[in-house]
């Protein structure tokens, strides 16, 4: 019993039921290298940077967690990351949170300049990886 009980808190102590602290990924869209952090302060706020063809960088957005996912909760249009993405027709779609991996999956839309797709967006996702976890694995 008291063994079961031992493996049990180990699995839980590996999962991380929230996201907490800082996240990072890079990957390539369309040909170009794009990079994103993202980093949990607490549980309504965070700060958010988008490299490469999005260069964003915005301190203390709010933000709620349920359901797994990390929603961004800005609606004024004086908002930093809400005025940023709006100059580059972008737009977070949705940052699913997987605990067994701790990590990020940061979904975004963008609309490409004089592209001729009806002004539709490209989606694309970088998964992001916990800092405490590769520091762990280390």
């Amino acid at each position: 019993m008291l063994r079961a009980i031992t493996v049990t808190a180990a699995l839980a102590a590996a999962q991380t039921p929230y996201p907490k602290g800082a996240y990072k990924g890079q990957d390539k869209f369309l040909g170009q290298k794009i990079g994103a952090e993202l980093t949990v302060k607490n549980s309504t706020h965070l700060d958010i940077q988008l490299f490469g063809a999005l260069g964003i960088s915005c301190q203390d957005e709010p933000y709620t967690f349920a359901d797994d996912e990390i929603k961004l909760t800005a609606t004024s249009p004086d908002d930093c990351l809400i005025k940023k993405l709006k100059k580059d027709n972008a737009e977070v779609t949705s940052a699913p949170f997987d605990a067994t991996k701790n990590a990020v999956t940061l979904n975004v839309a963008v609309q490409l300049p004089g592209a001729s797709n009806g002004g539709q967006k490209i989606p694309f996702s970088l998964e992001l990886d916990s800092e405490a976890t590769k520091v762990k694995a280390m």
